[in-house]
């Protein structure tokens, strides 16, 4: 059948379809045994993720603090300038990220 399909002989369509795509599965699977295993990629937990206060963590990144680094290198002043953290708040911060 593949060879029909190829060289645009006439084929059932349906058939056609069942076997290309049994050729394309045995393909897939080969290649996969000659690339080497990819490596999960880690991805970073987000702001609202570690602080568990989607609010808090949504003012946060307003004002311009959107990672965990950057609340965690900036200073409680800056922190507390920000339109929805008071004291509470930065206690949360900084209990959440352990500082």
């Amino acid at each position: 059948m593949l060879d029909k399909i190829a060289n645009g002989g006439e084929f059932d369509a349906v058939a056609a379809v069942r076997v290309l795509a049994t050729e394309l599965i045995k393909l897939s699977a080969a290649l996969a045994e000659l690339l080497p295993p990819q490596e999960e990629k880690q991805v970073a937990p987000t702001l609202a993720e570690v602080l568990g206060n989607s609010r808090l963590a949504s003012a946060l990144a307003k004002a311009g603090f959107a990672t965990v680094e950057a609340v965690r290198n900036a200073p409680d002043d800056d922190l507390l300038a920000v339109s929805g953290v008071n004291e509470k708040g930065l206690a949360q911060i900084r209990e959440k990220l352990l500082l």
